[in-house]
């Protein structure tokens, strides 16, 4: 797939490049036209251009190569100034003749080796002012760089960077044409405008697994800066440096007599960046390489937030089930930290089977008062490591719960539940994703003797009113976002509770299914960095098998009810998670997958009687074993019975 990330490797924020190769125009030229030239008629003047760069310093695959932790010798630059974008010298060679020069002769691109083919700038220059056929123009134009890509792929290359074309009619070059001829620079910006669009369809059209493929919008950041030049650090963007083009020299302009004042403008010569401008132009296309894997590796965090508040919510039921069994009065104030499958809550919650009523935490028996409500509260906390497709991200979620139940045959309890859950993940690129969920469960808990079983079904309403991604370009260093989503889910699980002696220990087994749907939202704030992420969606079934330990102690007057519990649990469900992002319409795909199947999950307590009336509890929890991260919980309980 073009642009897709499917079966790329490397990790999860960046490709580690082996290399640079460059094809193109002026633009990207380090040297090459002046080296033919330089015993006849040096083309460009070096001075006052630097050193055979149409600028006056290095251009920006040069200033690239540094910012991709590479040595200068690590760039091959074929690009010629001049060239257009077919296959003919004219004069220079032209783009794509560049491509099959390198195609047929070498050095063939590796895998590891980052393409940049910038092409179609004096295509438009040389013809998009007299043309009768502007549609034909940029359907010949963009079909020079689609093969040009093509033949890059078959001759190996599997990363690839294409910059669209800036506006050229608001360069200085442009806006001299405009005032000859008003109405000149609205047909060129017009054409620009044709061949970007074609470009990027184009682009994502190349669908081809293992191949990545990423657009640079030069034609966005030109603009923004021109909008905003502040921002970017340019005092001037509309008197160039020198007022001709190479290779004519001309007249100085005197706009970069100072350092200071040629570091701020932006334009070398009428249609030339300055080097400041290419080292802007460098970070962009660094930011642009990063943007999509990025934005799609942190799709995942916001996953685990939905994955746990709901896991969250099915916790509270549980806690209530058990207590329930146990004898809880009408109404009880509860808490519960991060729990096994099946295993409710704290173990002192359910009041330890096996213990005789008189000596239970509870002191009491079932309730005669059928109707029952309880209020819950937890904050839990953990983190997951970077891999293929995922950033590393720390999580941090709350969540409350309203519930009532009714009593409607000995053992047997149907109830339902409202929760309120947030919670923030902070990626480790820098981006963080804040979420609110609103969650309505329906439940059920029989119990016979010391076997009981549980089962609940809920729903939430999902919203992530503050997502934020690094963007790794100084200028606009966040992109913003915000999107909504729902889950749905489903647990059944079911123990048996066996004495033994003044204890009991109680086995369990369960499993729950969750699926979730996050929509599709566009970031704003990063302009050309602005990412369209497609829905997607995240399904887990995880099965869970344990074994709960506790017991009751008289100290004082007082009842001490210690508690330890052990599960393993699985992930079953095999989704791949996908995550689908579009960087100036050329889409790019990660698939995380669910990460490690298998987790050992254990907690410790104790609960405290201290009156007939009321109960504390202190809980902690944590995952034992978990190969790309941890899980944790603690709570605090104050249990009134009335």
């Amino acid at each position: 797939m073009g642009a897709a990330l499917l079966a790329v490797p490397g990790g999860a924020l960046a490709q580690t490049y082996s290399g640079v190769q460059a094809f193109g125009d002026s633009l990207t030229d380090n040297g090459n036209v002046f080296a033919l030239t330089r015993r006849i008629n040096p083309i460009p003047r070096s001075p006052p251009y630097f050193e055979g760069r149409f600028s006056n310093g290095p251009v920006w695959v040069e200033h690239l190569i540094p910012r991709l932790g590479l040595p200068s010798t690590a760039l091959d630059d074929h690009a010629f100034g001049g060239a257009e974008s077919g296959s003919g010298p004219s004069p220079a060679p032209g783009v794509l003749a560049q491509v099959r020069r390198v195609a047929t002769l070498g050095p063939r691109p590796g895998s590891r080796t980052l393409v940049a083919v910038w092409g179609g700038s004096n295509d438009y220059r040389n013809r998009a002012r007299t043309t009768a056929d502007p549609a034909g123009l940029v359907n010949t134009t963009v079909g020079n760089v689609q093969e040009s890509v093509r033949l890059l792929i078959a001759a190996g290359a599997r990363e690839i960077l294409v910059p669209n074309i800036p506006n050229l009619g608001d360069t200085p070059e442009g806006r001299e044409q405009d005032a000859a001829a008003p109405g000149t620079a609205a047909r060129i910006n017009g054409i620009v405008a044709s061949h970007n669009a074609a470009l990027a369809q184009m682009l994502d059209r190349l669908r081809l697994p293992g191949v990545r493929i990423s657009l640079m919008d030069v034609n966005g950041l030109f603009r923004d800066v021109l909008a905003a030049p502040a921002k970017y650090g340019f005092t001037n963007t509309t008197v160039p440096c020198l007022l001709d083009i190479a290779p004519d020299v001309g007249a100085d302009s005197g706009a970069c007599a100072t350092p200071q004042a040629a570091a701020g403008a932006l334009f070398f010569d009428k249609i030339h960046p300055t080097t400041s401008a290419h080292a802007m132009l460098a970070q962009f296309a660094d930011a642009t390489l990063r943007g999509p894997m990025a934005g799609g590796s942190a799709a995942p965090s916001r996953t685990q937030m939905a994955l746990l508040s709901t896991a969250e919510q099915a916790r509270a039921i549980s806690d209530r089930l058990e207590a329930v069994r146990g004898g809880a009065a009408a109404a009880s104030v509860m808490g519960s930290g991060l729990t096994p499958l099946g295993g409710g809550g704290a173990v002192a919650d359910r009041l330890v089977g096996g213990v005789s009523a008189a000596d239970r935490l509870d002191l009491t028996a079932p309730s005669e008062r059928p109707f029952g409500v309880f209020v819950y509260g937890t904050h839990d906390w953990g983190n997951r490591e970077a891999r293929d497709g995922q950033n590393a991200f720390d999580y941090r979620g709350s969540l409350v719960a309203l519930g009532a139940d009714y009593r409607v045959a000995p053992g047997l309890v149907l109830g339902g539940a409202v929760g309120y859950g947030s919670g923030r993940s902070s990626v480790s690129d820098g981006g963080r994703a804040e979420a609110e969920s609103w969650k309505f469960s329906a439940y059920a808990g029989y119990s016979l003797g010391g076997f009981h079983a549980e089962a609940d079904v809920g729903y939430s309403i999902d919203r992530y009113p503050e997502i934020r991604r690094a963007t790794g370009f100084a200028f606009l260093p966040q992109a913003r976002g915000d999107t909504r989503g729902n889950t749905i889910t489903a647990g059944l699980s079911t123990g048996y509770d066996v004495p033994l002696g003044g204890l009991s220990i109680g086995p369990f087994v369960g499993g729950r299914y969750t699926r979730i749907h996050v929509d599709g939202f566009t970031e704003d704030g990063a302009s050309g960095l602005n990412l369209r992420v497609d829905d997607s969606s995240a399904t887990s079934f995880i099965g869970a098998v344990g074994v709960r330990l506790g017991g009751v102690f008289d100290v004082g007057t007082a009842k001490v009810a210690p508690h330890v519990r052990l599960a393993y649990e699985h992930e079953f469900s095999n989704d791949p998670r996908r995550a689908t992002v579009s960087l100036a319409g050329v889409s790019s795909t990660t698939e995380p997958g669910v990460g490690t199947r298998n987790a050992l999950v254990a907690g410790l307590g104790v609960a405290v009687r201290v009156s007939d009336r009321v109960s504390l509890v202190a809980d902690y929890a944590s995952t034992l074993v978990r190969a790309d991260g941890r899980d944790h919980s603690m709570l605090g309980k104050v249990e009134v019975k009335f």
